[in-house]
C-alpha cells in the first residue's frame, strides 16, 4: 500500500490501490479483523471519488454494507446496500448487483423483518445463481451458497420448512460439486439449522458436525461460532446437555473475543436455552435479559421475541411459577413474532400461554391459545412445544 502512495496519481494505479484494498478485505475476513477491514475500507473513499468507477464504488458499498451488517449497524449497512443497489444497476454489473441483494436480505433478517429478507434474497438469487462455474469472484464462499444459506435460515423462521430444506441442500451441492470445502460449511450449517427446527435431531447433529469438523480444518471463526451455537442446542436436546452447556458457553465467549455483535443475542438465547434444558433456571433468566437488551439496541426483533420467550419460559419454569412475568414476557414475544412473521415460535408462545391460563384455571383462555397454537403445529407439519421447559424446541 505505501509502494502505490509513491506512485503518480493515475487511473490505471488507482484502480490498483482498490482492488488491493479490497483483496485485503477478503483475505482479513475469515479472521474477523473487523478494525483492520474498517480502515482498510476507510482508506477508499478518497480514492474512489477521484476515480469516480462505479463498479467499483458497487463493490465497495457491498462491503461496507456486509461490514455494517456483522457489527449491528443494520440501518447503516441497509443505506451502503441500497447505494450497492443502485450503482450496479446502472454499471450493468449482476455480480455486485447479487451481491448487494443478498446482503440487505442479511441485514432485514438481523432486523427480524423476514419477509422483507426472503423477498431480496430470492432476488439475488436471479443474479448469483451462475452456478456452473461456481466463481467466487474473490470472495472467500461461493455467492450463490451464501445466498441460499441466508434464504434457508429465513424461510425456516417463517415456518416454510420444506423450501428451506431445498434451499440448504442446494446450497450445498453447489459447494460439493464446486470442490470447495470452504463453501460446504454454510452449506451443513443450514441444512443441520432447518433439521433441528424440523425436529430431526440425530440428522442436525451429524450435519453440524460435519460442518464443524471442516470449519475447524480452515479456520473460518464466524462461521465455526454459528456451527458451535446450533450444535449445542441439538446436543441438548438429544440429552447431551453437559457438552451442550460447554459448546454454547464456548459460541458466546469467543463471539466476545470477536465482537461479532450481529450474532451475539442469538448466541446468548441458545445458551439460555441449554442452561433451561440443565435446569439452571437463574442463569437462563440472566441470558435471556442480556439477549433482550442487545436486541433492543440493535432493533432485532426477531432476535428480541426469542429472548423474551426463554425468559417467559424460564419464569414458567421457575418454582415458585411466576405467572405474571411469564405471560407478560411471553406476550410481548407473540406480538414481535407475530411482527415478524415467525410463525413457529408464535405458535410456540400460544402453547405456553396456554398451560399458564390453564394453570390459573382460565378454561376458556387455556382453550383460545391451544387452538391458535395447534392450527400452526398443523398447517405448518411441525412438532409441538413440550410444555417442559427443559424440552428445547
Amino acid at each position: 500500500m505505501k509502494i502505490l502512495e509513491k506512485l503518480p496519481e493515475t487511473p490505471d494505479n488507482l484502480r490498483q490501490a482498490v482492488d488491493l484494498r479490497f483483496e485485503l478485505r477478503n483475505a482479513l475476513l475469515p479472521s474477523f479483523e473487523t478494525d483492520r477491514i474498517l480502515r482498510s475500507l476507510d482508506e477508499l473513499d478518497p480514492l474512489l471519488a477521484r476515480l469516480g468507477d462505479k463498479q467499483r464504488s458497487a463493490q465497495y458499498a457491498a462491503f461496507r454494507c456486509n461490514q455494517h451488517y456483522l457489527i449491528g449497524q443494520q440501518r447503516r449497512a441497509i443505506e451502503f446496500g441500497d447505494t450497492g443497489v443502485r450503482l450496479a444497476r446502472e454499471c450493468d454489473d449482476r455480480v455486485v448487483l447479487g451481491q448487494s441483494l443478498f446482503r440487505l436480505g442479511q441485514s432485514y433478517y438481523a432486523l427480524g423483518e423476514y419477509r422483507q429478507a426472503i423477498l431480496l434474497l430470492e432476488q439475488g438469487l436471479e443474479f448469483n445463481a451462475d452456478e456452473l462455474s461456481h466463481n467466487r469472484h474473490s470472495l472467500s464462499i461461493i455467492p450463490s451458497v451464501l445466498n441460499r444459506t441466508w434464504l434457508a435460515i429465513a424461510l425456516v423462521e417463517c415456518g416454510d420448512f420444506s423450501a428451506g430444506m431445498r434451499h440448504a441442500k442446494r446450497a450445498l451441492a453447489v459447494a460439493e460439486a464446486a470442490k470447495h470445502q470452504l463453501s460446504a460449511l454454510p452449506g451443513w450449517l443450514s441444512i443441520g439449522y432447518v433439521l433441528s427446527r424440523t425436529g430431526e435431531i440425530q440428522g442436525a447433529v451429524d450435519a453440524l458436525e460435519r460442518g464443524l469438523a471442516l470449519c475447524d480444518r480452515w479456520s473460518f471463526r464466524v462461521w465455526r461460532i454459528r456451527l458451535v451455537s446450533s450444535l449445542a442446542v441439538a446436543y441438548a436436546r438429544s440429552g447431551r446437555v453437559a457438552e451442550a452447556l460447554e459448546l454454547a458457553g464456548q459460541a458466546v465467549s469467543d463471539s466476545e473475543k470477536m465482537r461479532l455483535i450481529v450474532d451475539k443475542p442469538r448466541l446468548l438465547i441458545r445458551l439460555g436455552q441449554v442452561s433451561l434444558a440443565a435446569r439452571e433456571i437463574e442463569t437462563a433468566l440472566m441470558l435471556g435479559k442480556e439477549a433482550t437488551a442487545i436486541a433492543m439496541t440493535h432493533e432485532a426483533k426477531g432476535d428480541e421475541a426469542w429472548a423474551r420467550f426463554l425468559i417467559g419460559r424460564a419464569y414458567w419454569a421457575s418454582e415458585p411459577k411466576d405467572l405474571d412475568e411469564a405471560e407478560k414476557e411471553l406476550g410481548v414475544a407473540l406480538r414481535l413474532a407475530a411482527t415478524s412473521e415467525a410463525r413457529p415460535l408464535a405458535a410456540f408462545c400460544n402453547t405456553t400461554l396456554c398451560g399458564i391460563y390453564a394453570r390459573r384455571g382460565d378454561q376458556a383462555k387455556a382453550k383460545e391459545f391451544d387452538a391458535a397454537a395447534t392450527a400452526t403445529y398443523r398447517e405448518l407439519g411441525m412438532q409441538s412445544l413440550p410444555m417442559d421447559p427443559g424440552r428445547l424446541t
